[in-house]
């Protein structure tokens, strides 16, 4: 698989991307940074996009699980 920016993309490497910056995401979410924030920081370093970016938060941030859970922080257009 390939992305636009020509780098390989393997499978299933997305969750082993975001576990070696969580603790880094949840201190950044602890301090109130948005999820679209912080995405737009690192998206360059993940082969995946915002949706599921937000589920693995919602599944490995344990801290920043109340804060998913209220909804999208995604500025809708």
């Amino acid at each position: 698989m390939k992305k636009d920016d020509s780098r390989v993309i393997y499978k299933r490497s997305g969750r082993s991307e975001f576990l070696s910056i969580r603790a880094e995401l949840e201190k950044k979410i602890a301090r109130g940074h948005t999820l679209a924030e912080i995405y737009d920081h690192h998206a360059s370093v993940f082969s995946f996009g915002y949706s599921q970016f937000t589920r693995y938060v919602a599944r490995y941030c344990q801290r920043a699980r109340r804060i998913v859970t209220c909804g999208s922080q995604r500025a809708s257009k």
